[in-house]
């Protein structure tokens, strides 16, 4: 091959990957402002994306969004190793709200493949990182997020009394959200909760409460 075509090879290459990173980051930009509205359009989105093609950002970016649909959708994560990527650059980069949902998620799927110590070190340091960010609508969200998610993890550990106090945080920081659909859901565990830590007569008032605001339910995500 001539230089002239070498020269021609490598700008045409060179062209095909900056087309990629573009359509790449528009992907991934769309999908971020409709995963609360449409996870499932989201996913479909993000599924298909070729991650070879990423700079370390859009592999950060593309691991966690990926992996937020999967869970808003009811996919589940089974595996962390997704996750790793966006959990190494959020905190290298020293951003702390990414580094946070990062941890949050890959909590979640270390938990579903019953890695339960791995579990509650995740959610320990994405609670930490949480009561360090400015509070917000959107903070109280993801306090109650992983409050939920430590119950969980307690819960399979048959830790009932842990089980018990963190779903208490989770119910009182979705309401600090405003978040009352979520609220609900988290009241009702919370009831559950309180029969096993010897509440009976307390649990059965709280499903009375529950009862009632039911028909206000929407959607729970």
């Amino acid at each position: 091959m001539s230089l002239c075509g070498i020269t021609l090879y490598i700008l045409m290459a060179a062209m095909f990957a900056a087309c990629h990173r573009d359509v790449t980051a528009q992907s991934l930009q769309h999908a971020s402002e409709i995963m609360d509205a449409h996870p499932d359009s989201a996913f479909l989105i993000l599924n298909p994306l070729d991650r070879s093609h990423m700079n370390d950002e859009q592999r950060a970016a593309h691991a966690l969004l990926l992996s937020q649909s999967r869970h808003k959708i009811d996919l589940g994560n089974d595996s962390d190793t997704l996750l790793n990527d966006a959990v190494s650059y959020y905190m290298r980069e020293h951003n702390d709200t990414m580094l946070m949902k990062s941890l949050f998620y890959r909590s979640d799927a270390y938990m579903q493949q019953r890695l339960l110590t791995d579990a509650i070190l995740d959610a320990s340091r994405a609670w930490d990182i949480s009561q360090n960010i400015p509070t917000s609508t959107s903070a109280h969200y993801w306090r109650a997020k992983i409050a939920e998610l430590i119950a969980d993890i307690n819960n399979h550990t048959a830790n009932s009394v842990e089980r018990y106090n963190w779903t208490k945080i989770a119910v009182r920081e979705y309401g600090l959200a405003g978040r009352e659909d979520n609220q609900i859901f988290s009241s009702i565990d919370l009831a559950f909760s309180e029969a096993t830590v010897g509440g009976l007569q307390r649990s059965v008032e709280m499903f009375d409460s529950i009862r009632l605001l039911l028909p206000q339910y929407k959607q729970y995500h």
